[in-house]
């Protein structure tokens, strides 16, 4: 009973500060027409869920995961008034989506909240790689396969636009007989690419956020991305944040032509994440 309380600490005292806030009359329609939204995005396994968590610790945030019933019906957002629905009746000062399944919108999601901020995380596509191997095993395969014989219906969101330089460096890499990490590998080329191609690079409500420093430094890290959202970080909200996923000495069967693609784009996305002089 005493580590389920204190698992749970965190989440209780949040729902109270909020429970109470609200009891007393502090959350009036003019404040929560001041709510900050924020998304989380990028691609999977790249520690969204981590972020999330981390985030919904503080007392001032309301967090919704990507398969809320509220916001979203099979991981997708339901439509944009019905984010701003839930966001109005928010009983908190910020609140963070998660819509994994909709980071190829990011550009519009933005639009449609020209007051919101948002976090895309990316991580070193050999973690994510095996992170995916272990959940999905030949998933991504197929879904390479299926773009390359344009299968867009079977797709869904993962076909959403993508560009025809994205189609074709699909087809010169796709092999029906490719391994499992190199199709991840690829998949996290192609998913992290929507970056740049959506133009976030060059929009100052994005901040680029790499998973390895996040655990391997978290207080520092994490005190970052809440300065940026404009929220007040404690140190309590990272004490349990451990670096025992970053992996250094496994080897993995990626072909070298789709890891030397992952690795420019990682370099790319490296150069455009940090803080300029």
């Amino acid at each position: 009973m005493s580590n389920a309380l204190d698992r749970n600490w965190g989440r209780i005292r949040r729902v109270v500060a909020q429970g109470g806030r609200f009891l007393r009359g502090t959350l009036t329609a003019q404040h929560l027409g001041r709510t900050q939204v924020v998304f989380v995005v990028g691609c999977q396994r790249s520690g969204t869920s981590m972020m999330l968590n981390i985030l919904d610790k503080s007392a001032s945030i309301w967090t919704f995961g990507e398969n809320h019933p509220a916001i979203a019906h099979r991981y997708r957002l339901r439509s944009t008034a019905r984010l701003r629905m839930v966001t109005m009746a928010m009983p908190a000062r910020w609140v963070v989506y998660k819509p994994l399944c909709d980071s190829q919108w990011t550009d519009r999601l933005l639009a449609d909240h020209r007051t919101a901020r948002a976090l895309w995380m990316y991580r070193r596509p050999d973690d994510v790689a095996r992170s995916a191997q272990v959940k999905w095993a030949d998933h991504q395969r197929d879904v390479l396969r299926r773009i390359h014989v344009r299968d867009w219906a079977a797709l869904r969101w993962r076909g959403e636009r993508l560009s025809e330089d994205v189609i074709k460096t699909v087809d010169t890499h796709y092999d029906p007989d490719m391994s499992r990490a190199s199709a991840s590998v690829l998949y996290w080329w192609v998913r992290n690419r929507l970056f740049f191609e959506l133009g976030l690079d060059q929009d100052a409500r994005v901040r680029l956020v790499r998973y390895e420093p996040l655990v391997q430094d978290p207080t520092s890290s994490f005190r970052d991305v809440f300065d940026f959202l404009g929220l007040m970080f404690e140190d309590r909200f990272v004490e349990d944040v451990h670096a025992k996923s970053v992996k250094t000495d496994s080897e993995q069967d990626v072909d070298p032509s789709i890891a030397s693609l992952a690795n420019d784009l990682l370099m790319k996305l490296d150069a455009c994440g940090r803080p300029k002089p």
